[in-house]
């Protein structure tokens, strides 16, 4: 099985290339109302292809390109975009409750961005062990108190 350290650079790389996709998209996802999504997919799918191999994973490839992609194709941008990779940071568990390299990815994305195809897409292409996701929007602000 591939490290974690090793599979990091290809996993940012990924992370980079959507936010790149994600902006291009933004520029072009009016070509589904003009009638022209074979266009769209046929200039998007050589400029970005890990993140068409990862909407064809997650079953939007080659589909509507304008308002299905809108809460798939959100990484984040590159103002908010922080990653922290942990690695040997608590020799022999004493602290924390991993014992494999931890990878950490925070951005700053829309509302209603749907996580689950990215965690599995990580699992599948990066062969993570676990890969989870935590939003503001799921707690309790006044848990916090």
């Amino acid at each position: 099985m591939e490290s974690l350290s090793n599979a990091l650079p290809e996993i940012i790389a990924f992370i980079l290339e959507g936010i790149k996709a994600e902006k291009w998209w933004e520029e072009h996802r009016t070509l589904e109302s003009k009638g022209d999504r074979e266009l769209f997919w046929l200039q998007f799918r050589p400029q970005f292809p890990t993140v068409y191999h990862y909407l064809q994973y997650a079953g939007f490839a080659d589909g509507d390109c304008n308002s299905a992609l809108s809460n798939i194709i959100n990484f984040g941008n590159d103002e908010t975009v922080a990653t922290d990779f942990f690695d040997d940071l608590y020799p022999n568990n004493s602290v924390a409750c991993f014992n494999e390299p931890l990878f950490m990815y925070n951005a700053y994305v829309w509302h209603l961005t749907v996580w689950d195809y990215f965690c599995d897409y990580l699992e599948l292409k990066f062969v993570a062990i676990s890969a989870e996701y935590l939003s503001d929007e799921d707690i309790d602000p006044y848990d916090l108190l």
